[in-house]
């Protein structure tokens, strides 16, 4: 009975330490994309140049290239957005 409840308990501790960790997505997050996109047009769209529906945020970045999410109905307009701005094709 006492290994039972030392395991019970064990147990009990570490669920609400895994509940307590916080997450660094906001549950309307979960249906966003992850893409990857070249820092100067992200600071561009973190800038507000390109009204979407959800505001960006750096997740990472290394070597000129940030990874963000994106949602998927501004997909289509931060593509034609970098090709207009850059000439390079955004997809």
């Amino acid at each position: 009975m006492k290994r039972f409840c030392v395991a019970l308990m064990i147990a009990l501790c570490s669920c609400g330490l895994a509940a307590a960790q916080p997450s660094i997505f906001e549950p309307a997050e979960e249906n966003l994309l992850w893409v990857t996109i070249g820092e100067d047009i992200f600071d561009q769209l973190a800038a507000g140049d390109l009204a979407l529906s959800h505001q960006v945020r750096r997740i990472d970045s290394d070597s000129g290239v940030v990874i963000t999410r994106l949602s998927p109905d501004d997909l289509d307009a931060v593509s034609k957005y970098i090709h207009a701005k850059t000439v390079r094709w955004g997809g």
